[in-house]
C-alpha cells in the first residue's frame, strides 16, 4: 500500500488533472476546496472521464448558492465505476456559472487526495515476464511460418474469442460480502412452487434463469412454465438437461390451462411468480428461507440488472417499503414476487388468467383486499437489461384498479415510461398562509406569482404580520388588503413559527390549509389543483412540492428521517432535470415527510393533529408534524408537478447568535427524543442499503451508526 498522496492543482479557470493508474487501482479518492468570492449563482461540476473509452465515469454537481465565503467544500467520490478503476482517468473541476466567477483563486485552495492500492508485485513480474516470452516467440521464424497457414486457411485477422477475467465492480463486491456466510436455517426447505412465462427463443437467457434455479439451496425446486404451442418443442429440448436437478411441468397457454387453473392445483405454501428473463441470485431461497416465516402474506425484493453477455451485476434498485402512490406511478415491485397459496386462492379468479404487466393487475387487488406487502431489502433477483414490458397493457389495469375503488380519474404514460393520475377535483376553498417579517421585495414576489398565475379560483391568502419595522411593509399590507382575496392578520409576539400558524388556521376558511413560506415564488400555474387532488383523499394527510433554489437546483424534493443526524432534504444541489434512483425525482410517491415551506392538510387532518408542536420555534417543526400524521395512519405525499423556488430562510436569517445556536440544540434534543425510536429503526420509505451521510441515494458502503450521524452531523 503507498502512502495517500496529495496533488496541488495550478488555479485555471478549467481545472484538469490526467491521471495514468497503470498497475495502481483507486481505494479512495476525495476533492476539497474552498469557495474564495461570494457570488449567488453556479455549480461546481466535477467530472471523472476513462480517457481510452472517452466514457465519463462519474459526474457530480454542487449547488453553490448556500456556500458560505472561505466555506471547505468536500467531495468524496464513492461511485462503483470509480473506486478499484486502473485506467487512465482525466479529473476535471469548473463551475457552470452565468456571471463567469470561477471558484479557485490559488493553489492553496485546492488539492485533491488519492489511495491508491497497488497490485501484487509478484504478480506484476510474471506479466512483464511473459509479456517478453511472448515478444520472442512472434519474432521467430517459426511463428511467422504459422502465422502465414492460418491467415490463409482462417481468413486474415479472424476474432478469436477467448475467455477474459472481467474485474468484478465495486457494486458486485459489495454484493458478495453482504451474502458472506449466509447458510439455511436448520437446513429447511422452502415449498414455493415458481410460475413462470417463456414466450420467446431466447436460449442464452432462458439456460441462465434454469442454472439460477438449480443452484438454489433451501428450496425443492418446483417450476411451472407456461408457453405457447409454437414454442412447446423448443422449451421441451431445453428443460429436458434440467429435469434431473428440477420439478419442472410446462402448461401450454389455452383456455382450459391457463394461471387459474395451475394456482387450484398447488400444493406448496408459497406461490412465486418469477420473470425467465432474469436469474435468481445464488442465494436467494437461502435468504427468502431466513426472511419469509409464517405472517408473511406477500413479498417482494431488491433487484439490479444482469449482462447476459458479461455477467456483470449493475445499476442495482434498492426499493422502498410499500408505496402505494409509487406503485400508481411505477411497476416498482417488480418480476419476482411470493405469495402465501392459501391468499392466492381466495383472490385467484379475480385477475387476469395469464400474465399481463409483470403482475400489476395481482399487485392491485391484493392492496384492495387489505393484504400487507413485505419489502425484503437485498437483491435477489437479476433482470435480463433488455427485458421491457408493455406499460400500455399497465395503463389499463392502473385505469380500471382506480375505478374499482371509485376514484375518477386519467392515466397518462410519461416518456420516461411512468404514469401520471390526475384525479377529479372538487373546488372547496384553500387557505394559503404566509408569515411575513419585513422583506417587502421577497413577500411582493411571493404574492404577485400567486395572483397572476394560480389557475384555481377559490382561495383565501392570509399573510400573519408578525414583529415588522418598516413602513415600506405596512403600506403594502394596506394595499394588499384592498383585494377580495387577501386578508392581513397579526401575531403579537416572538417568531414562532409552529404558533403562527396554528393562531392563522383558526382564524382561515378553507377546508385545506397550504402553509407557504413568504419566500416562494409559483412556477406551476394549476399547483393548487395539483396538491388537491392528492389532499382530498382520505388515505392522504399531507402534499408536499418539488422546490428549486434560483440557480435551477434542487432544494427540496422530501425529506429522509435520520439521514445526516435527524433528517434532509434528499437530493438537495442536484441539477432539476436529474430523475434520482429509479427515475424517483419524476413521478408521485410517499414519503416520511415534506418541508412546510409549501404544505397542504386538508383542514381536519390539522385539528386532528393539534397543529404544529409550538415547542418547535423554528426547525423541525414540519418534520415532526408530518411523523404525527404519519403515525394516525395517514399517508405524505410529494408531488413534483408542483413546482416552485425558494429562497429559503431569507427573513429569518442565519442561526449566528447564541439564543438561536441554544433554541436550536433544544430542538434537536425535543426531536430525538420524541422520535428516537423511528429514527433508530429508519425511514420506512429509505431502503437501508442506501447511505445516510449522502443525500443522493449512494450505496451504504460501511454500517452506518445513527447515533454518531447524529453527533457528527449536529
Amino acid at each position: 500500500m503507498k502512502e495517500d498522496n496529495i496533488i496541488y492543482l495550478a488555479p485555471e479557470e478549467k481545472l484538469d488533472l490526467s491521471l495514468n493508474l497503470n498497475s495502481e487501482k483507486i481505494k479512495s479518492l476525495k476533492l476539497m476546496l474552498r469557495k474564495t468570492k461570494e457570488f449567488t449563482r453556479g455549480n461546481l461540476i466535477t467530472k471523472i472521464i476513462d480517457v481510452e473509452n472517452n466514457k465519463e465515469l462519474y459526474k457530480k454537481r454542487i449547488s453553490l448558492y448556500r456556500i458560505e465565503n472561505n466555506k471547505e467544500i468536500n467531495i468524496d467520490v464513492k461511485d462503483v465505476s470509480i473506486l478499484g478503476c486502473n485506467k487512465k482517468i482525466n479529473i476535471e473541476l469548473f463551475v457552470d456559472n452565468v456571471d463567469g466567477v470561477y471558484v479557485i483563486k490559488d493553489n492553496e485552495n485546492l488539492f485533491i487526495k488519492i489511495e491508491r492500492e497497488s497490485l501484487n508485485h509478484e504478480i506484476l513480474e510474471k506479466i512483464e515476464e511473459y509479456k517478453l516470452k511472448i515478444d520472442e516467440i512472434k519474432k521467430s521464424r517459426g511463428w511467422r511460418v504459422i502465422n502465414l497457414i492460418n491467415n490463409i486457411f482462417s481468413g486474415k485477422n479472424k476474432e478469436i474469442d477467448l475467455p477474459i477475467q472481467r474485474e468484478k465492480s465495486e457494486y458486485e463486491k459489495w454484493l458478495i460480502n453482504k451474502h458472506d456466510d449466509m447458510e439455511c436455517i436448520e437446513n429447511t426447505t422452502f415449498k414455493c412452487t415458481l410460475i413462470t412465462l417463456v414466450d420467446n427463443r431466447n436460449k442464452k437467457e432462458f439456460c441462465a434463469f434454469l442454472d439460477s434455479i438449480k443452484l438454489q439451496r433451501c428450496f425443492h425446486k418446483r417450476l411451472v412454465i407456461i408457453t405457447t404451442s409454437k414454442l412447446k418443442s423448443y422449451v421441451d429440448s431445453i428443460i429436458n438437461l434440467y429435469k434431473k436437478y428440477l420439478y419442472i411441468e410446462v402448461k401450454v397457454k389455452s383456455e382450459i390451462c391457463n394461471l387459474h387453473n395451475i394456482i387450484d392445483k398447488i400444493n406448496d405454501e408459497y406461490v412465486g411468480f418469477i420473470d425467465s428473463k432474469g436469474i435468481l441470485d445464488k442465494n436467494a431461497f437461502m435468504e427468502i428461507s431466513k426472511e419469509v416465516t409464517n405472517n408473511v402474506e406477500c413479498v417482494y425484493f431488491d433487484e439490479d440488472i444482469y449482462d447476459v453477455e458479461s455477467g456483470e451485476l449493475k445499476e442495482p434498485k434498492f426499493k422502498p417499503n410499500f408505496s402505494i402512490d409509487m406503485l400508481r406511478s411505477i411497476n416498482y415491485i417488480g418480476k419476482f414476487f411470493i405469495i402465501r397459496s392459501d391468499i392466492l386462492k381466495k383472490i385467484n379468479k379475480s385477475f387476469p388468467k395469464y400474465f399481463v404487466y409483470d403482475n400489476y393487475d395481482l399487485y392491485f387487488k391484493l392492496y384492495e383486499n387489505g393484504y400487507k406487502f413485505t419489502h425484503v431489502s437485498k437483491v435477489l433477483y437479476h433482470i435480463c437489461k433488455d427485458n421491457i414490458s408493455n406499460i400500455k397493457d399497465g395503463k389499463i389495469i392502473l385505469e380500471e384498479h382506480l375505478s374499482r375503488i371509485n376514484l375518477d380519474a386519467k392515466v397518462s404514460i410519461c416518456k420516461d415510461e411512468f404514469f401520471r393520475i390526475l384525479y377529479s377535483i372538487n373546488s372547496k376553498k384553500v387557505s394559503i398562509i404566509i408569515p411575513n417579517k419585513d422583506n417587502l421585495e421577497v413577500l411582493r414576489t411571493c404574492i404577485n406569482s400567486i395572483l397572476k398565475k394560480t389557475t384555481y379560483t377559490n382561495y383565501e391568502i392570509i399573510v400573519v404580520e408578525n414583529n415588522s419595522i418598516e413602513k415600506e411593509t405596512f403600506e403594502y399590507y394596506d394595499t394588499i388588503k384592498e383585494i377580495d382575496k387577501i386578508r392581513v392578520i397579526e401575531f403579537d409576539g416572538e417568531f414562532n413559527y409552529s404558533a403562527i400558524n396554528n393562531f392563522a388556521v383558526e382564524q382561515s376558511q378553507g377546508e385545506y390549509i397550504v402553509l407557504l413560506n413568504n419566500d416562494i415564488e409559483i412556477i406551476t400555474p394549476d399547483w393548487i389543483e395539483n396538491m388537491i387532488q392528492y389532499a382530498q383523499r382520505k388515505d392522504v394527510g399531507i402534499v408536499g412540492a418539488k422546490l428549486y433554489y434560483l440557480d435551477d437546483t434542487i432544494q427540496h424534493a422530501g425529506v429522509i428521517i435520520g439521514m445526516r443526524g435527524l433528517a434532509a432534504h434528499r437530493y438537495c444541489g442536484s441539477y432539476k432535470n436529474e430523475i434520482g434512483n429509479m427515475g424517483m425525482l419524476q413521478y408521485v410517491q410517499n414519503l416520511s415527510a415534506v418541508t412546510a415551506a409549501v404544505m397542504m392538510i386538508k383542514r381536519d387532518v390539522y385539528t386532528e393533529i393539534n397543529g404544529l408542536d409550538e415547542k418547535f420555534k423554528v426547525a423541525f417543526n414540519d418534520i415532526d408534524f408530518c411523523m404525527s400524521v404519519m403515525k394516525k395512519g395517514y399517508l405524505i405525499v410529494w408531488n413534483p408537478f408542483v413546482e416552485m423556488y425558494h429562497y429559503e430562510s431569507i427573513s429569518r436569517g442565519s442561526e449566528d447568535t447564541e439564543e438561536k445556536v441554544k433554541r436550536f440544540e433544544f430542538e434537536i434534543e425535543r426531536f430525538y427524543s420524541k422520535w428516537k425510536k423511528y429514527l433508530i429503526e429508519g425511514d420506512y420509505y429509505f431502503n437501508v442499503n442506501l447511505s445516510l451521510e449522502d443525500i443522493d441515494y449512494s450505496i451504504a458502503t460501511k454500517e452506518e451508526d445513527r447515533d454518531v450521524l447524529i453527533k457528527k452531523y449536529l
